[in-house]
């Protein structure tokens, strides 16, 4: 997912006005998405939830597909799936300290009569952008916190480094490289006092979501041999899997 990322300026963008464009198109190329320590439980239950190692940060990250270049959750403007990772939601906003980013290629923004402000006549935030500014907040709000609670998987030893190798029900293989997980024989190898402290601190449950999460991976598999060149289902899997959510 490529980003023109440029500074909000309340004089030079004043007219700038935001269209709510309902469409995920933009991340049809990102094949995992970065997840807050508060966003694993509900990830888990679609995604495989993996944890990426990024200049000697470990994050958890939502696996899209299995295939580089390429999300198998984004089919036309649609994210198919429940739960839509916040960084995917928080788009075309991001932040960088108090600096409030846009994305200056999105579709989202033209200057004109039509849309929200963003600012005021006075110069500041207009509702749409105080909306924006409060969940890139809570957004960010979680990073401290994310950041801890991996270093401290690591700090136990938890995180490995696993190569694997994914058979779809077509006999297609798939690589899934450079990502960690829980080991759970280091896990289980921990002192009592340790597992009690996950324990009573709610990590195990997350560990326990991320660890089921990884069944995800055949899913993947699966759903690719019925993807059309174009990447869409065909129409024998897109009918399969209405008839699922109907039975949900």
């Amino acid at each position: 997912m490529t980003e023109n990322l440029i500074g909000l300026d309340s004089n030079e963008h004043r007219d700038l006005k935001l269209h709510r464009v309902a469409s995920y198109s933009f991340a049809d190329k990102l094949h995992a998405a970065t997840l807050a320590k508060a966003e694993v439980l509900q990830a888990a239950l679609s995604y495989p939830v993996l944890f990426g190692l990024r200049e000697s940060a470990y994050r958890p990250v939502a696996l899209l597909s299995l295939v580089a270049d390429e999300n198998q959750f984004v089919e036309g403007d649609a994210w198919r799936a429940s739960y839509i990772p916040a960084a995917m939601r928080v788009y075309p906003f991001r932040l960088a300290g108090e600096q409030v980013l846009i994305d200056a290629s999105a579709p989202h923004f033209a200057a004109g009569e039509d849309g929200e402000a963003l600012f005021t006549e006075d110069g500041e935030p207009a509702p749409a952008l105080g909306q924006a500014l409060e969940f890139l907040r809570a957004c960010h709000a979680e990073e401290n916190a994310t950041q801890a609670w991996c270093r401290r998987l690591a700090d136990l030893g938890l995180l490995v480094e696993q190569n694997a190798e994914v058979v779809s029900p077509a006999g297609k293989r798939y690589g899934v490289t450079g990502f960690h997980v829980v080991d759970r024989q280091a896990l289980a190898a921990l002192p009592d006092s340790d597992l009690g402290e996950l324990v009573r601190d709610g990590s195990m449950a997350l560990i326990d979501a991320h660890i089921l999460s990884l069944e995800h991976l055949v899913a993947l598999a699966k759903q690719r041999d019925g993807l059309q060149p174009d990447g869409s289902l065909g129409r024998e899997q897109a009918l399969g899997q209405v008839g699922e959510e109907t039975k949900g």
